[in-house]
């Protein structure tokens, strides 16, 4: 099943981990298994809208996904679910259009693997309440969401960018862009430092090696590798290396250095927010050369749009 019971599993990026506390795990696995579960799922997983028919579920649509409340069933239902996930468990899960239909047109109550729809008879029917009908609805939505994204993939050409392990960069840089959101630290960038007219341009060295902010006896500089670039002050220093660390040449910023001291604040937590998201998607890819790349890919993406 797409949500399984954990008994000595590792638990990795693909594979998260949910630890029911105060809840009955055969309860809450009824309930998570159940195809109105899989249709929110659907509805607020990213897309990877490229020559792959994946649905990207990280821990933030996990821990996002509406289900029912355990809490507030009864006793009865309760029991019901238990028993039925208890069977489920000694089943094989099938793909949807195994265990529903081909395609929304062929959806008939009757048609759905028979385990399956007593579940769901239980989650949609008993206690939301609702109409065959209704339910109907909820089948032909998963069956069409599902088809509508491998018919998508099919159609989109397969000369994409890969890394030499065979990493989709596109793909990746899609699915890291659609966790920051719109509100990420492109807008801002683009919003608070880009539209303003007092902008000089900096010429990075070409120096590789680690970027970092010191303070010397003169005042602030970014070290490049072995290179140095001088900086007014501290904020200066943090907002170009920034920028190092992409692996930018050129770096646009303002001249008002009060103006660049009060938006380094929520730049620097924008910045943080991009690391973590990013870092958590590399966290599964193994060569530093093919992290490299697509940690660029993301950033290019970022500061270009």
């Amino acid at each position: 099943m797409p949500v399984v019971l954990n008994d000595n599993v590792f638990e990795d990026k693909k594979l998260y981990g949910i630890i029911p506390y105060k809840l009955d795990k055969f309860v809450l696995g009824a309930i998570l298994n159940s195809t109105l579960t899989r249709l929110f799922i659907e509805f607020t997983s990213r897309q990877l809208t490229g020559a792959q028919t994946i649905a990207d579920i990280d821990v933030i649509v996990v821990e996002n996904a509406p289900i029912l409340s355990p809490q507030l069933l009864s006793k009865e239902v309760k029991t019901k679910l238990y028993n039925l996930f208890r069977r489920l468990c000694n089943s094989d899960a099938e793909s949807i259009f195994k265990e529903i239909a081909s395609t929304p047109e062929e959806v008939s109550l009757d048609k759905v693997k028979p385990d399956r729809r007593e579940l769901d008879k239980i989650i949609m029917g008993e206690i939301l309440g609702l109409s065959e009908e209704e339910q109907l609805e909820v089948y032909r939505a998963v069956v069409d969401l599902v088809k509508s994204r491998i018919n998508k993939a099919k159609s989109v050409k397969k000369t994409r960018r890969k890394t030499r392990e065979g990493i989709d960069i596109d793909a990746f840089t899609e699915s890291v862009m659609n966790a920051l959101g719109e509100d990420n630290f492109g807008k801002f960038y683009r919003e608070k430092i880009l539209s303003r007219d007092d902008l000089r341009t900096i010429t990075l060295p070409r120096s590789r090696g680690k970027v970092k902010v010191e303070q010397e006896l003169h005042g602030w500089v970014v070290r490049i590798g072995r290179s140095t670039v001088e900086c007014a002050s501290k904020e200066e220093a943090e907002y170009i290396a920034i920028f190092a660390e992409m692996g930018e040449r050129e770096v646009q910023i303002p001249e008002d250095t009060d103006y660049l001291a009060d938006v380094m604040p929520q730049f620097l937590e924008h910045k943080r927010r991009v690391d973590e998201v990013l870092e958590s998607h590399l966290a599964s890819v193994p060569s530093a050369k093919a992290r490299e790349k697509l940690r660029n890919s993301v950033w290019r993406k970022i500061i270009k749009g």
